[in-house]
C-alpha cells in the first residue's frame, strides 16, 4: 500500500513537471512586461513617413508605412527600417512579420527582413485596438547585392497562412498576394563607374589574335573584370585592351580558361549562350540605341544592333569587324587543360551610325562596356564585367562604361613613361 502511494505521489509529480513544461512552451510570450513595451507603443499616428502605405491586412493590423536609415543602401553597410502599424482588431495567433527586399534585373538576389515585432516580447495576438507599434528592423546589406535598386514586400504569416490584405492602401498588391510596399534604392561606390582611356597610334595592326604589335604591348589594359555587384574580381581572369586610328577601334581580350569550348558554327548563332566575349556600344551616349558585338572561341561573330534596351533587335546589322583568335590549347577537347584564348577586333568607325565624329576627336567620349561568358567544365557560369552593372542584366547602358579617345599617341606615351622611370 505504502509504495502503490509512493507511486502515485511520483506520477503526479511527472504529470506536474509535464504540463507545466508543456504550458510554458506553448504559452511562450504570454506574459507582456508592459515596461519594455511602453516605449514603443505611440500617443499618435506619426505625421511623416519616409514611405506611407495605409495596407489593411485583414482588417486586423494597418500597415501605415516605414523609415528607411540611410535614404540610400548600400553594399556591405548596416540600415535600420522602422515599420509602423496600428491595430484594428486582435489577431487569433501569434503572427510573425515578413519582408522581402528582391533585387531588380535578370539575376534575383532576396535581403530577408523577417523577425518577431518588437524581439517576440509583445506578440501579435496580445494586441490591443488602437495602438500604434513602432518597430525597428536592423540589417546590413550583403557585399553581393547586385542591383541599385529592389523591391520590399511585406505582410504578417504563421505558418503558411498570411494575413489577406483587404486593401492595399497606396501601395499595390503581388500576384502571389504579397504587399508591395514600394521601391527601395543604392547607393553603389562611385569608383565602379569605370573609365578606360584609349590612345592612338599610327602603326599597322594585323587582326591575326597574336597581339604582338609594339603598340598592344605598349598599351595598358583596362580595370580587372568583376563580377555583376563589383564585390570582386572574376576567376578565370580577362584582360581588356583599347588603341585606335583614323579608321577602327581595336579591342582585344586575353580570356584564361582551362577548358576552350562552344559548338557555335554560324554567324549570329547564340554565342552568348556558351563562351563568348561581348562588346556593347552606346557612341552618342543616349542610353536607349546601343551595338552588340560577340566573338566566340571558333572566331563566329554575333552583331546587332538596338533602338531601344532590349527591343527589337537588329540582326541585320553589320558591323563589318575584322575579328581573329587564337587559342593557346585545343578547342572542344573537354578532356585536356588548355591555357587561354586571345580576341584581336577592329571595329570600323564607320559602321557606328550613332558616332558624333568618325574618327572620335580629341577627348570624345563614348559609352561602353564588355563582358565574358565562361561556363566551366564543372557546369555553371561566371559572368564577368569591365563595368559592373549591379543588375543581372548586360543590356544595361546606364552602367556602361566612359572610354575617352585620347589624340596622344601610344607610341608616345610609352617614351614619356619611360623617360620618367630613367630618371628616377
Amino acid at each position: 500500500m505504502r509504495m502503490s502511494r509512493l507511486m502515485l505521489v511520483l506520477v503526479l509529480g511527472w504529470m506536474l513537471i509535464l504540463v507545466a513544461c508543456s504550458g510554458s512552451e506553448g504559452n511562450k510570450g504570454s506574459k507582456v512586461d508592459r515596461s519594455k513595451v511602453e516605449p514603443f507603443l505611440l500617443k499618435q499616428e506619426p505625421v511623416k513617413m519616409d514611405v506611407r502605405l495605409d495596407a489593411n491586412l485583414n482588417d486586423q493590423i494597418m500597415v501605415l508605412g516605414y523609415d528607411l536609415e540611410p535614404e540610400q543602401l548600400r553594399q556591405g553597410q548596416p540600415y535600420t527600417i522602422t515599420f509602423y502599424y496600428k491595430v484594428l482588431a486582435p489577431t487569433k495567433q501569434d503572427m510573425q512579420f515578413f519582408g522581402h527586399l528582391d533585387s531588380e534585373g535578370a539575376t534575383p538576389f532576396r535581403m530577408r527582413l523577417d523577425h518577431w515585432v518588437l524581439g517576440h516580447k509583445y506578440p501579435t495576438n496580445k494586441w490591443k485596438p488602437g495602438e500604434i507599434i513602432k518597430d525597428s528592423f536592423r540589417g546590413k546589406v550583403p557585399a553581393g547585392f547586385p542591383s541599385t535598386k529592389g523591391t520590399l514586400w511585406l505582410g504578417f504569416y504563421k505558418g503558411k497562412e498570411r494575413l489577406v490584405i483587404k486593401s492595399a492602401g497606396r501601395a499595390k498588391v503581388g500576384k502571389d498576394g504579397r504587399l508591395d510596399a514600394g521601391t527601395i534604392r543604392f547607393d553603389f561606390p562611385k569608383t565602379l563607374n569605370r573609365v578606360y582611356t584609349v590612345y592612338k597610334t599610327k602603326q599597322p595592326i594585323t587582326i591575326d589574335g597574336k597581339l604582338d604589335e609594339n603598340v598592344w604591348i605598349q598599351t595598358r589594359p583596362a580595370e580587372p573584370f568583376r563580377n555583376v555587384s563589383g564585390s570582386r574580381e572574376v576567376t578565370p581572369k580577362t584582360e581588356l585592351r583599347m588603341i585606335y586610328d583614323d579608321e577602327n577601334l581595336y579591342v582585344s581580350f586575353v580570356c584564361m580558361d582551362e577548358d576552350i569550348w562552344t559548338t557555335y558554327k554560324r554567324r549570329d548563332d547564340p554565342l552568348y549562350k556558351q563562351e563568348v566575349v561581348e562588346i556593347y556600344v552606346d557612341a552618342d551616349g543616349n542610353g536607349k540605341t546601343y551595338y552588340e558585338l560577340q566573338i566566340s572561341p571558333r572566331n563566329m561573330v554575333f552583331d546587332a544592333y538596338f533602338p531601344e534596351v532590349r527591343k527589337d533587335m537588329n540582326l541585320a546589322y553589320d558591323a563589318k569587324m575584322k575579328t581573329a583568335v587564337t587559342v593557346d590549347g585545343t578547342l572542344d577537347n573537354r578532356k585536356d587543360k588548355d591555357k587561354r584564348w586571345i580576341v584581336e577586333a577592329a571595329i570600323p568607325f564607320a559602321s557606328i551610325a550613332d558616332a558624333r565624329n568618325k574618327p572620335p576627336k580629341a577627348r570624345e567620349e563614348w559609352k561602353m562596356n564588355f563582358y565574358r561568358m565562361e561556363r566551366p567544365k564543372k557546369g555553371g557560369l561566371a559572368a564577368s564585367m569591365w563595368s559592373p552593372t549591379l543588375v543581372g542584366d548586360f543590356h544595361t547602358p546606364s552602367r556602361f562604361g566612359t572610354v575617352v579617345f585620347h589624340e596622344r599617341l601610344v607610341e608616345e606615351k610609352f617614351k614619356i613613361t619611360v623617360e620618367k622611370k630613367t630618371k628616377k
